[in-house]
């Protein structure tokens, strides 16, 4: 699943100097593999997709994404990508769609979270 990603300003609203602040940072991996790195304004909300676990999303601070991409393309962060997507399914649970992990994808997880709060001063905990 191993794919280099690139930033994209997912963004619905203009920038400007003082909303700076007011972005935060997603790295996403979707549930068909797709591995995308961008930034949306805190007011926009989880996108229901990730709020059920069906594409998953770590949160970081700040308009820096682009500074991310060398370190999400880097061998360790792909291969926690590439375990958290593998150990990850989709089931029901009576009322929704939810995502799964396995206990390697879990632990990968956690491991990636340590990583983006180590890499970025400054992270959120999911």
């Amino acid at each position: 699943m191993s794919s280099k990603i690139t930033y994209k300003d997912a963004s619905s609203h203009r920038t400007e100097m003082r909303d700076w602040f007011d972005y935060r940072g997603y790295l996403e991996i979707w549930q068909n593999g797709e591995v995308r790195l961008l930034r949306r304004h805190q007011s926009e909300g989880t996108p229901s997709r990730a709020f059920n676990g069906l594409d998953i999303e770590f949160r970081f601070s700040g308009p820096s994404a682009r500074s991310m991409v060398t370190f999400v393309n880097s061998e360790e962060v792909q291969g926690l990508i590439s375990t958290i997507h593998e150990g990850h399914s989709v089931a029901w649970d009576g009322h929704n769609h939810k995502g799964v992990f396995t206990d390697a994808a879990k632990e990968a997880t956690t491991r990636l979270e340590a990583a983006i709060c180590e890499y970025h001063e400054q992270c959120f905990r999911n």
